[in-house]
């Protein structure tokens, strides 16, 4: 409370100075070596990290052995993360006096030239033959950083993986994407260097703590690989295509032996269902690059070629299914089956979802599903001595089926003058489906005392701007 005081008083006081100068700006300079005043918060840190042990994950919180801890932090990037100890000395002094207690070290495993009239050593040696060396010089630098950051209380995000990108100077192939992106979440070269650099980084003993940095309390949190990714998948394009052979050669590699143990049990226990996907396709005598041949699956049957467009769409029109109504063609396998796999993977608080109705005096009109080849399926309510219809169709026909409430449907054949009314009386008591044929007008009366319900089918979904529906009174 003290401290804020005092911050206020000296704001009023530069202030007022200021305004009986008539200008209300002054200089706000943030310096290294400022003095140590209520400017500073550097006391709040606890000094120094790591005096209460390994910073650890408990529920949503950060915690010590004190308990939970918060991080205000900040960035260093490439060759900052390798400053004279002079200079580290006085940065982590900055820091703390920002109220600063977390530091990334950053892209600090490669040379770094973002930004930079030219290209600056980080941690690797200066070796044109090989990217596995560490250099003992400029891990001096950041143990220095390190202890001094510690010793203000300030803790360090170490960041592993980022930019160095390995190639056949250390057995990986040509054609890698920058920092071994993708590829180095399969290749087998790739992750055994990126152990290796994690191993000779993380078990050096920093000379100015004692300690390892497995051994580190001070050492919050490492980021093992940053911003990688998978492969990239577009409606164009897979992104395994854009790989250089050895790669796709080892996804599918992979890949494949991850499929037979899967679903054919111990190698050689029983033959595989179908050719493996390195296998050509009829007509192709070499094979061409992977994205040419057979798609990387075990071939199963039934088995269906869609691109990734047409499943996107697929997919989307089941997402909108409580809009439109429209349910997939079921003489589709594929979709089908992956209408079926979207349903089973439906979070529990979606599986119902509301529908229109169409209400007036008379009752209501709820269309419930609608089919491209097979029509729509609605429900009707009437109320007590209610007459709906009195129209009737060229092509379309219908289904009517009274589940409950009694009542009467009432045809007459549009191109007789003379043709009688038909009648057929209807209950929920006993269920039976009348039929309504084309160039038959119709109406459906409720003769009970409740709502009478009827679930009704339509060959073809109802389209306003060909509605096939004529008024005509039975």
């Amino acid at each position: 409370m003290r401290a804020k005081v005092v911050v206020v008083a000296v704001a009023a006081a530069v202030s007022a100075v200021c305004a009986a100068e008539g200008d209300a700006r002054f200089p706000f300079v943030v310096s290294y070596g400022g003095a140590d005043n209520a400017s500073s918060v550097a006391h709040l840190l606890d000094a120094p990290a790591g005096k209460h042990g390994f910073v650890r994950v408990v529920g949503h919180e950060f915690v010590t052995d004190a308990g939970p801890i918060r991080f205000n932090g900040t960035n260093l990037t490439g060759p900052a993360n390798f400053p004279e100890h002079d200079v580290a000395d006085r940065l982590a002094a900055r820091f703390a006096r920002l109220g600063i207690n977390c530091v990334r070290l950053h892209f600090m495993d490669t040379w770094y030239k973002n930004f930079m009239d030219r290209r600056r050593q980080c941690i690797l040696d200066d070796d044109s033959k090989t990217q596995r060396k560490l250099s003992a010089a400029q891990l001096d630098k950041l143990d220095h950083l390190i202890a001094a950051f510690k010793k203000r209380g300030i803790y360090v995000n170490m960041n592993l993986h980022v930019g160095r990108t390995l190639d056949a100077r250390d057995g990986v192939p040509v054609g890698s994407p920058w920092a071994n992106k993708t590829v180095g979440q399969f290749y087998p070269r790739c992750i055994e260097l990126q152990k290796e650099y994690a191993r000779d980084l993380l078990t050096h003993v920093n000379n100015y703590t004692g300690n390892a940095y497995t051994d580190e309390p001070a050492i919050a949190m490492i980021e093992i690989s940053n911003e990688d990714r998978g492969l990239v998948v577009t409606r164009r394009r897979m992104g395994i295509k854009k790989l250089a052979k050895p790669f796709q050669d080892e996804l599918e590699r992979q890949w494949n032996e991850w499929l037979k143990n899967k679903y054919c049990g111990p190698l050689g226990e029983r033959a595989l269902p179908g050719d493996m996907v390195g296998s050509p396709r009829r007509g192709d005598r070499d094979g061409g690059p992977l994205g040419e041949r057979a798609l990387p699956i075990l071939s199963v049957e039934p088995s269906y070629t869609k691109t990734l467009g047409e499943i996107v769409d697929l997919l989307e029109t089941f997402v909108d299914e409580p809009q439109t109504l429209n349910v997939p063609d079921q003489r589709d396998g594929f979709a089908k089956k992956l209408y079926a796999t979207y349903l089973s993977y439906l979070p529990e608080d979606q599986f119902s979802y509301p529908l229109t109705m169409h209400c007036d005096n008379r009752g209501s009109f709820t269309e419930i599903l609608h089919t491209a080849e097979r029509g729509q399926v609605s429900v009707n309510v009437s109320r007590p001595g209610i007459v709906k219809g009195q129209h009737w169709h060229h092509t379309k026909h219908e289904k009517f089926l009274v589940v409950s409430g009694e009542g009467a449907i009432r045809f007459r054949k549009m191109d007789d003058p003379a043709a009688p009314v038909i009648t057929y009386r209807v209950s929920g008591a006993k269920l039976e489906v009348v039929r309504i044929p084309p160039g038959y007008t119709h109406n459906i009366e409720n003769l009970g005392t409740t709502d009478m319900v009827t679930v009704m089918w339509a060959n073809e979904v109802f389209d306003p701007q060909r509605p096939d529906t004529f008024r005509e009174e039975v």
